[in-house]
């Protein structure tokens, strides 16, 4: 248990280093101090991630909404800035896990 929390530790001060985690600690401190505006990239954010799990019909008003809160977003350097740095944040986390995963001896049964 100790080495896995060791090694835990290690990875996190690594990632805490990089620059992908830095922007996104910057926009995303710059973002808090709009309270409304980040309530609303919060909001949006959480019926972003709603809809790409939802399962059946895709009702049209949600792909409105998410649309018309996209537009918005990308004319507010705030915002853009903050969602830009926190998906290039997101993408590097996903090469972690996967260059650890291609390391191991580990199938899933199909190619990603």
């Amino acid at each position: 248990m100790i080495d896995r929390e060791r090694i835990v530790n290690i990875l996190a001060n690594r990632v805490m280093a990089l620059d992908e985690y830095n922007e996104y600690l910057r926009t995303r401190d710059a973002l808090k101090e709009d309270p409304e505006l980040y309530k609303r990239v919060c909001d949006y954010q959480e019926a972003n991630y709603k809809f790409q799990r939802q399962h059946g019909d895709i009702k049209s008003d949600q792909v409105a909404e998410l649309m018309r809160m996209t537009e918005e977003f990308s004319h507010n350097k705030l915002a853009e800035d903050y969602l830009q740095a926190e998906l290039g944040f997101c993408r590097l986390m996903q090469n972690i896990v996967r260059g650890v995963v291609d390391k191991l001896d580990f199938e899933i049964g199909f190619n990603i």
